[in-house]
């Protein structure tokens, strides 16, 4: 996590029982109940209140890929800080070092995901990856948080992340599955790529070196390729319908294993895209 502070508040006696999250109107909400009956110290009566988070932090609104300028490259990524970016889910380590996101797994976490404060819509990105041998990240895009539980296990609990990924990996042999093929991250759908390309790899992933990893979603068409070669040209309409739109995330899959594993992005962009008329 950044460790940054964005707001905080004094409730009026302790916060019990266990909070609810709901959404209305795309707008989520958490409510905590807090004091009752004169126990352990607090006052007497129930005070039930309702959080959001607001619209604007420290007077810069959270934008949308529509407040963003079309066809202009943004970088996401200073270079020296994890500004902009906020840490969701699990508890892998995220730094910043000679100028790349490094990322290190820690044994026994569920996946992590460093996640844009920025959504997009329609656009081009273009990152360099890097990542070693045992593990396998990914890039998310037009992706969210899961606002209420809606089934069993972790990956349809309140608070998830999910949406599309693009898999960042090694070759590490037959019908493994290799960078730019695409997922349902969380979504209940397992590799949205076909099963004969997530078993047929290339080879065009440097192992020991930064590789170039560029994606484009144009409504329900989504695109990547590696150091310059196409690896996946998808359009699915189902997946379009629940993300039209969302923030892009940096994946530190969960793993079992001593570790510290470790993957790296650095010279991280994005290019809102004009709508077609």
């Amino acid at each position: 996590m950044t460790g940054k502070l964005l707001w905080e508040t004094q409730l009026p006696a302790g916060g019990y029982a266990t909070p609810a999250i709901y959404s209305i109107a795309d707008k989520e909400y958490v409510t905590i109940v807090a004091g009752g009956g004169g126990k352990n110290g607090t006052k007497s009566g129930d005070a039930i209140i309702t959080f959001a988070l607001p619209d604007t932090i420290e007077n810069q609104t959270v934008s949308s890929a529509t407040d963003q300028s079309v066809d202009q490259w943004i970088n996401l990524f200073d270079g020296g800080s994890l500004g902009g970016w906020v840490q969701l889910n699990g508890s892998h380590i995220y730094t910043v070092e000679d100028s790349a996101i490094v990322g290190r797994t820690v044994e026994g976490s569920e996946n992590s995901f460093l996640c844009s404060l920025n959504e997009f819509q329609d656009f081009e990105m273009e990152v360099e990856v890097m990542i070693d041998d045992a593990t396998n990240s990914g890039i998310q895009f037009r992706s969210r948080v899961r606002p209420v539980t809606v089934g069993e296990g972790n990956q349809f609990a309140a608070g998830r992340v999910y949406g599309p990924q693009a898999e960042i990996r090694r070759n590490l042999g037959e019908k493994s599955p290799t960078t730019g093929v695409l997922y349902g991250e969380a979504l209940g759908t397992g590799w949205l790529s076909s099963k004969e390309k997530v078993e047929n790899g290339h080879h065009y992933f440097l192992d020991h070196g930064w590789n170039l990893l560029r994606i484009v979603a144009n409504g329900p068409r989504m695109q990547t390729w590696v150091n310059g070669h196409a690896v996946e040209d998808l359009t699915n309409e189902e997946v379009y319908k629940t993300h039209p739109s969302g923030f892009i995330g940096l994946q530190i899959h969960g793993i079992n294993g001593e570790g510290p594993f470790e993957m790296k992005w650095r010279n991280i962009k994005i290019r809102p895209l004009r709508k077609a008329l």
